[in-house]
């Protein structure tokens, strides 16, 4: 299968779908760490912004759903209803996630810049942070669109994509107030909100799942919600729908119900294992 995706890599037809693994290999040049979170590091970070505001029982409760359940987003939920304000929050968030490039490592930025090597103009993000920007060859030539890129969404599905381009769909961290981090925005993203611009990305990415082949990176696919939507195109187009594929460790499994609908292609370990495999799928130029 792995030469069916270089075939469809070199005509074009794919599309990476970047998750969290991606910048999380990104290391803070002063402590040579992970310089954005995992989901559960993420809720831990936030309680501490919480204890900052004097909120120190709202933090031990978050701790201790932490060790007893996995269910993120209601604890996310949780987090943001203890926050004073929505100002609060938003500041937490962008403490988290507004990184400037220079506090990088460079050289951590191999996995992202070989994303860029596919050749593909257009890779989709769940993540909120620069990366693949900076990742670019061509930063400043490479577009962004988060939920609000309506235009840009709808003239991409006429007109293709022609400049390389990063979409943000659950939003990015220069326009917090549309990230999709809680029940409640999940909702207006996937579930047909009244909201023009959620509808036009939900469309959008409706459409891109029926006519290209995903190829998800760094995504656990453990977000319900893009899983169902994916479930629900597959199964709308049956053996018409692209194929779609993702880059899995060799000791980990594809979810069950999502045998026959995407296509494992197996790496030996993360690191450079995993960069040296999307390099042999990037077009020979």
């Amino acid at each position: 299968m792995e030469e069916r995706l270089k075939e469809l890599i070199a005509d074009g037809k794919v599309i990476p779908f970047v998750g969290a693994g991606v910048s999380m290999d990104v290391k803070s040049k002063e402590t040579n760490k992970s310089i954005f979170p995992s989901w559960t590091d993420l809720l831990i970070q936030l309680a501490d912004e919480l204890q900052k505001l004097g909120k120190e029982n709202e933090k031990e409760h978050i701790l201790s759903s932490l060790k007893v359940e996995k269910d993120y987003l209601s604890i996310a939920d949780d987090i943001k209803e203890f926050f004073p304000t929505d100002k609060f929050y938003n500041e937490a968030l962008k403490e988290i996630f507004d990184i400037k490039k220079e506090e990088i490592d460079d050289n951590s930025l191999s996995l992202a810049r070989a994303i860029w090597s596919l050749g593909q103009k257009l890779i989709i993000t769940t993540n909120y942070d620069k990366i693949l920007h900076w990742a670019s060859s061509t930063p400043d030539n490479t577009k962004y669109w988060d939920i609000q890129a309506i235009y840009e969404q709808a003239s991409s599905l006429r007109d293709g994509v022609h400049r390389d381009t990063v979409w943000h769909i659950h939003g990015h961290i220069d326009n917090i107030d549309n990230i999709v981090l809680t029940t409640d925005s999940y909702n207006r993203l996937y579930n047909n909100s009244s909201d023009a611009e959620f509808k036009t990305a939900l469309s959008t990415l409706q459409n891109y799942l029926s006519q290209k082949s995903f190829l998800f990176i760094g995504y656990s696919l453990e977000d319900k919600f893009f899983v169902d939507e994916l479930i629900k195109v597959c199964d709308t187009f049956g053996n018409s729908h692209s194929e779609h594929y993702i880059l899995l460790h060799k000791d980990r499994e594809l979810n069950s119900l999502l045998e026959k609908k995407i296509i494992p292609i197996h790496y030996e370990d993360y690191g450079q294992p995993l960069i040296d495999k999307i390099k042999y799928l990037a077009p020979n130029i």
